[in-house]
């Protein structure tokens, strides 16, 4: 009984920081990077990167957690490309 408790709050500690790095990359979106890359969600690059999200975005929660190492970037890059929190969530839970 002991063993479950422990593995529940190691595992509701990592979907939590997974979700503190995606709402991190959320806040890039709204505005803070603009100061520093203007153009970026209108660039060729923006755009392409966009429609990836829109491809895949549903399934990047599940997919992070095969991913060592790239784990916390993808969490970032999701929130700044614009996957809906609900979304990341059901995939990371």
């Amino acid at each position: 009984q002991r063993t479950l408790a422990t593995v529940a709050t190691v595992y509701a500690g990592v979907v939590l920081s997974d979700m503190i790095t995606f709402f991190f990359g959320l806040s890039l979106n709204k505005g803070l990077l603009s100061r520093f890359f203007p153009n970026w969600g209108d660039s060729p690059t923006g755009e392409k990167a966009k429609a990836q999200v829109a491809k895949w975005g549903s399934k990047i929660g599940f997919y992070q957690r095969f991913f060592i190492g790239f784990r916390g970037p993808l969490c970032l890059c999701s929130g700044f490309a614009g996957v809906a929190p609900a979304k990341f969530f059901a995939g990371t839970a």
